[in-house]
């Protein structure tokens, strides 16, 4: 099939036009990488609008089920103890999440005669839940709030005289403002943004986290807040140092370098886990004791007792780059990602599941549709009621 057949198919998609062979045809295609990479350009391209988002939704949990079949049907399994592994595959872009991860809906849709329902029972599709995406809300020094979930680019406020602006989805202080007042940025759940400080310091903001900063940092150190998730790359000034007070039970300081701070209410632990130059962090509750970070290193603060391990560096920032990294941590840590970043709650009716083991990584641009599926065709048994996903016995 020549490209042009392709975007033929795809257009043709778009307006409705295909039948349910060449449905078939099209996903089956979307399997092969040329055609995944063509999908992607487009999206990327005349179809980056927001008109064509249902369709580019469509297509991500309607590429043939077959596909996800054979590949969880190779999982081991071993008899005894029945331990359950989810190796998701690595280092997905968008387009090969879409050749691999399909919806039950549209299965039940394409091939009717292997579904549940019976030829007279009619019941209603919900819509799918769709990853987070970029946006947060911005409180200004007067209590006023800047939705930034759809500014691209331009001036938004000007705070005591310095320029707050959206610059490429970026929220940015130009550095000139004559006096402190302070904003705060928050993201709820299902959405992440990225802020640059007035002293050039770069953060992302992940999931259900926030930070108040001043709009100008003056006198001896550049201090901000942090609730939820940040990653920072703190710009150099050996004068002033630099301090992320986080709640009542910790500070981080430092002069620039780069670190993730993990600081989520039900998480069992703040970790501040440094990728670059050196940090010193301590407790604000119990012993206060204070503890200097080398790059590869996580400072664990709980119940006011701080401690060092090595850290997994690419698992930490795989939230900021775009990626669930599953690899070596519990079902129900696991779990408090998707909550965050699908906006969803999930409920354990009889207890969190202790014989599943999660491995490998997955992009956090597939549905919640897709990564059920996976997780029921290894055994764990889940039913989603509206927002609240429900693990059963």
């Amino acid at each position: 099939m020549t490209q042009e057949n392709f975007h033929e198919l795809l257009d043709k998609y778009v307006t409705g036009e295909l039948n349910q062979e060449d449905q078939l045809q099209l996903f089956r295609l979307l399997e092969q990488p040329e055609y995944s990479r063509l999908l992607q350009e487009r999206l990327q391209g005349d179809w980056d609008n927001s008109c064509y988002e249902e369709h580019a939704n469509d297509l991500l949990k309607g590429v043939i089920v077959s596909s996800v079949n054979r590949k969880i049907d190779s999982i081991e399994k071993p008899s005894a103890p029945i331990v359950h592994r989810v190796h998701f595959l690595r280092k997905w872009g968008w387009a090969a999440a879409v050749v691999i991860l399909a919806s039950t809906v549209v299965f039940a849709l394409i091939y009717p005669e292997q579904s549940q329902h019976g030829p007279e029972e009619s019941h209603v599709i919900a819509a799918p839940i769709m990853p987070g995406k970029e946006g947060a809300l911005l409180t200004l020094a007067d209590g006023s709030q800047v939705l930034l979930d759809t500014v691209k680019n331009g001036e938004i406020a000007l705070q005591g005289g310095a320029a707050v602006k959206v610059i490429n989805g970026v929220l940015v202080y130009d550095g000139k403002g004559k006096e402190a007042v302070y904003n705060t940025m928050s993201t709820p759940r299902g959405r992440q943004f990225q802020l640059t400080l007035p002293d050039g310091t770069l953060v992302w903001l992940n999931a259900s986290s926030s930070i108040r900063y001043p709009t100008q940092f003056a006198g001896k150190e550049r201090s901000v807040s942090v609730t939820g998730e940040a990653y920072f790359e703190v710009a150099k000034n050996d004068k002033i140092p630099f301090k992320v007070i986080i709640g009542e039970e910790a500070q981080v300081e430092v002069l620039g370098t780069h670190f993730n701070v993990n600081a989520f209410e039900n998480e069992h632990s703040i970790k501040t886990t440094l990728l670059e130059g050196s940090i010193r962090t301590f407790a604000t509750k119990g012993t206060g004791e204070k503890m200097i970070l080398q790059p590869g290193q996580q400072a664990q603060i709980e119940q006011g007792s701080i401690k060092k391990v090595k850290a997994n560096l690419s698992q930490v920032v795989a939230w900021k780059n775009g990626v669930f990294d599953f690899n070596d941590i519990t079902f129900d840590a696991a779990m408090r990602q998707l909550e965050r970043w699908y906006d969803i709650e999930v409920v354990y009716t009889d207890g969190i599941p202790e014989d599943v083991e999660l491995s490998g990584e997955i992009t956090k641009g597939v549905t919640l549709d897709g990564l059920l599926n996976v997780l029921k065709k290894i055994g764990v048994t889940c039913r989603l009621e509206g927002r609240k996903l429900l693990i059963l016995p």
